[in-house]
C-alpha cells in the first residue's frame, strides 16, 4: 500500500473510533503528531470539511467533506489552526 492509502487508512480508524488520535503514528514520519479538525460555516452546521495533516512533517491528506467523527469539536471556517501543508499523493502503479 502507498503512502497515501496508509493516511487513508490513518483516518478511517481515528474517524471510526478504532484509534485515538495520539495514538496513531504518522503514516509518512512517524511521529504521534497528527492533527484533525473538522470545518464548518457556522457552529451548528451538519457539513463539515476534514484536514489531517502532521504537525512533525507537514503532510497530510487533502481536504474533503465528511461528517464530524464523534468526541471532535467543529472548528468554524476561517478561525483554523491549519497550517500549510503538503498533500501526500497517490502513488502510480
Amino acid at each position: 500500500m502507498d503512502v497515501a492509502g496508509q493516511w487513508y487508512d490513518a483516518y478511517e480508524n481515528i474517524h471510526a473510533g478504532r484509534s485515538t488520535l495520539s495514538g496513531t503514528p504518522c503514516p509518512s514520519c512517524g511521529s504521534k503528531l497528527l492533527q484533525l479538525v473538522f470545518l464548518v460555516d457556522h457552529p451548528a452546521s451538519e457539513r463539515s470539511t476534514f484536514v489531517f495533516w502532521c504537525d512533525a512533517c507537514l503532510r497530510g491528506l487533502p481536504p474533503g467533506p465528511a461528517p464530524r467523527a464523534e468526541g471532535f469539536l467543529p472548528t468554524v471556517r476561517g478561525t483554523e489552526p491549519v497550517p500549510n501543508f503538503c498533500i501526500v499523493k497517490e502513488e502510480p502503479e
